[in-house]
């Protein structure tokens, strides 16, 4: 296991963007971050406004996220971002806005946090995620998506932030309603995470003294999501149903 773990600090004063609020690992990192004294402020940047009041949150209502720039101003003076935007061929409809979604939105907001000064940069990637995947046609999800998340990381790490994390589960059990193909066969073979934990473990590593940097950044493969899940004694949370304004 590569993880660098020192210690969990404890500050109580933390302020975090997150992106893709409504999906289903970010809805679950919303959650925890909401719950948790330890963060003060929590701004999500959605497509349509949640309708959940906390004192805490403040919802940033864009309906195209390719129009991030005009949030700018709400990024500065946080820590970190959490970017849980995803998405598949069959939901984004066409090979180029699943590029948009999964590379694109990704780029823009890691320029905007590095604009506005923001140090950790944390995101979900893929096992075996690589920019030179061989084979990666864009008519071949799977392998196509795998060279979609190495361009992803690269635009994140290209940015030289203070700390980046990026997580690379093999499969996700995002529960019966949101099921996607690939994930259930390799669920078959391989344990898959449940969303709600990696969730928690995004934002527990998130309050750890990690030593990372673009050039060392904290690469969490399935493997160590679980063994950080172990270590937090964590436990699956049912999944987060919001309701929309």
């Amino acid at each position: 296991i590569q993880m660098r773990v020192k210690r969990h600090v404890l500050l109580g004063n933390r302020k975090a963007i997150v992106l893709g609020a409504t999906g289903a690992t970010g809805a679950h990192v919303l959650q925890c971050l909401l719950e948790s004294e330890e963060w003060v402020k929590v701004t999500a940047i959605v497509r349509k406004k949640i309708a959940i009041q906390n004192e805490k949150l403040e919802q940033v209502v864009l309906e195209d996220f390719g129009d991030l720039q005009s949030t700018k101003e709400k990024w500065i003076g946080n820590d970190v971002v959490f970017d849980c935007l995803g998405s598949t061929r069959s939901q984004a409809g066409t090979a180029e806005e699943l590029r948009r979604v999964e590379v694109t939105f990704t780029q823009i907001a890691a320029e905007i946090a590095k604009s506005a000064q923001i140090p950790h940069f944390s995101f979900i990637s893929a096992h075996s995620a690589n920019t030179r995947q061989w084979g990666a046609v864009d008519w071949f999800q799977p392998l196509y998506f795998l060279k979609l998340m190495g361009e992803k990381e690269q635009a994140v790490l290209d940015q030289n932030f203070l700390r980046v994390s990026i997580f690379r589960p093999r499969a996700l059990d995002r529960g019966f309603e949101d099921s996607r193909i690939l994930e259930g066969i390799l669920a078959k073979v391989t344990p898959s995470i449940p969303v709600s934990i990696l969730a928690q473990v995004m934002v527990k590593q998130s309050e750890t003294d990690l030593a990372t940097t673009s050039e060392t950044p904290f690469y969490g493969s399935h493997a160590d999501i679980l063994e950080l899940a172990k270590m937090h004694q964590l436990a699956t949370r049912p999944p987060v149903k919001w309701s929309f304004v």
